[in-house]
């Protein structure tokens, strides 16, 4: 979860209401982050690369110093009304990592019971992004420290984490672009992405990369790759 500075410390993304936060488009993702730069930073480079030509628009809800996976539920709950008022182009996401979190097992429960999607990262969201660009083993896909020393061998990610700068933005976005297929290539073929268990010990039991959900359904209307997407409250 980074660490940089937004220039509002309590600020939440703000939502537009009526027409306009259509965006032209008819799909609309109600993305809710733990963290306060990487992900909301990942999120609008997929609206860039695809938003408008696919007309779909991704919101990232987030907050500066990040969130609990517990308050990401809760933040992606507060859309429900959406949802509530039979718009099916509708979809609520939350999207956190696995870290020291205690509260993951009743965060999956009420993101289950409120028809909120869940994308959940073992042990960090920056495992998606070193997918775009290379496979990995699941011993070393495990570890955040070795996630980061092979993402730092790639253009655009050299300083990544360094000064806790994990932006996505700029030549980094720029890096990502056109990989997208291949990062969900190679999550379908080594990763985990469903987990029923309540039981905090069972999300220990392996790397996941459950943000490759997300792409998925983009690319799906996308018409870039096929869809295998979960129900609300997989991962």
């Amino acid at each position: 979860m980074s660490r940089r500075r937004r220039s509002d410390p309590q600020a939440e993304r703000p939502i537009q209401r009526g027409p306009a936060h259509r965006w032209r488009g008819n799909r609309v993702f109600y993305v809710a982050v733990e963290g306060e730069s990487t992900e909301p930073d990942y999120l609008t480079h997929l609206n860039r690369e695809f938003g408008s030509d696919h007309q779909f628009l991704i919101h990232p809800l987030y907050k500066r110093n990040g969130m609990t996976p517990g308050r990401v539920v809760a933040r992606a709950l507060e859309q429900r009304d959406e949802v509530l008022a039979g718009d099916d182009r509708v979809q609520l996401w939350a999207l956190f990592d696995r870290d020291r979190h205690r509260d993951i097992p009743q965060a999956m429960r009420e993101a289950r019971d409120g028809g909120v999607h869940v994308a959940f990262s073992h042990p960090s969201f920056d495992l998606w992004l070193l997918l775009h660009f290379t496979d990995t083993s699941g011993q070393q896909g495990g570890s955040n420290r070795i996630v980061h020393e092979k993402l730092r061998q790639f253009a655009g990610f050299e300083t990544f984490d360094s000064h806790n700068d994990k932006s996505v933005a700029g030549r980094r976005a720029q890096a990502l672009t056109g990989r997208h297929t291949d990062a969900v290539r190679r999550a379908s073929y080594r990763w985990l992405y469903s987990s029923s268990v309540t039981g905090s010990d069972q999300f220990d039991s392996g790397p996941s990369v459950g943000a490759s959900q997300i792409a998925r359904w983009v690319m799906k209307w996308s018409g870039a790759a096929p869809c295998q997407c979960h129900s609300p409250g997989g991962v």
